[in-house]
């Protein structure tokens, strides 16, 4: 694989589109790094590298499927025959479901556990190994595990993927303990709600959690660009939790201040956000 002999070697997941697709254009942003691009989606995984080129980056594209052990295996194998080292490793890839728990079918469930936690999981269990070769050196090695704001605040609607981003950042937190020793810093990052291909592919047992959720991102502050820079960059300096976003930093520390009053607010909130999407339509005669 030809590229710059003095890059280093980044491994990102989901990268394909929204914010892995965003963690490769920094990455090429800041100089210096080779990204491999890998996403289930190889025609999406191809737009993200002509994109990394079009900005003078390099890259290559790596169909995975992080569920499957055998296919990180078989992508360590490839990549070790190819580069000398792996310096950062980005577990990103995931996806949403969406249901009460007593309404959203458990396959639902699995199939959020398989991809968010399980495919992180695999990730590290397989690429650590790698990265360790590489710990003494200088500069050592990076893991970077995406997570979300739902992972800390649980918020209702969402136990699927509340559940499996929570057991991201309890990945990381033993990971940070027990990679302490050597030169590998472990970051989990956990932004608020912002604009992605996210709710396109997710599961939802009533549209009106669909139409919640593309409102949250909407109308919020950030997006996969911001969320790439400041993860990275919070990654870099070996910070372990990095919650993104004002609402984000105001209703964790509220949580773990007075978490009464903070399952009380969030209660309301997603009360009259649910009234407002489970208004009938007017009918058209109406209108």
């Amino acid at each position: 694989m030809s590229h710059p002999s003095n890059s280093r070697l980044a491994l990102v997941t989901g990268a394909g589109s929204g914010l892995g697709r965003a963690f490769a254009l920094e990455l090429t942003r800041l100089g210096g790094w080779h990204v491999v691009i890998a996403d289930i989606n190889a025609a999406s995984a191809k737009d993200s590298l002509e994109l990394v080129q079009a900005a003078g980056g390099t890259g290559q594209v790596e169909v995975l499927d992080v569920r499957l052990p055998e296919a990180w295996e078989q992508l360590r194998t490839r990549l070790k025959s190819e580069h000398a080292a792996l310096h950062l490793l980005i577990n990103n890839a995931g996806v949403v479901a969406s249901g009460r728990i007593d309404a959203l079918p458990l396959a639902d469930f699995d199939w959020a556990y398989s991809i968010n936690t399980r495919g992180t999981l695999i990730g590290c269990q397989t690429m650590i190994p790698w990265l360790k070769e590489n710990s003494g050196k200088a500069g050592g090695g990076y893991i970077l595990n995406v997570a979300s704001i739902c992972g800390l605040l649980s918020p209702p609607g969402l136990a699927a993927y509340n559940v499996s981003k929570a057991a991201v950042i309890a990945i990381t937190e033993t990971l940070a303990s027990e990679l302490k020793a050597t030169n590998i810093g472990v970051t989990v990052v956990c932004p608020w709600f912002f604009k992605t291909q996210l709710l396109e592919s997710g599961r939802f047992t009533q549209q009106s959690l669909k139409a919640a959720g593309d409102k949250m991102m909407s109308t919020s502050p950030l997006n996969a660009g911001r969320v790439a820079k400041e993860a990275l960059r919070a990654t870099f300096r070996k910070r372990l939790h990095y919650v993104m976003g004002p609402w984000a930093r105001l209703m964790w520390r509220a949580k773990r201040m007075t978490p009464a009053c903070f399952h009380w607010v969030q209660d309301l909130v997603m009360r009259r956000s649910a009234a407002q999407h489970e208004k009938p339509a007017p009918d058209d005669a109406t209108l």
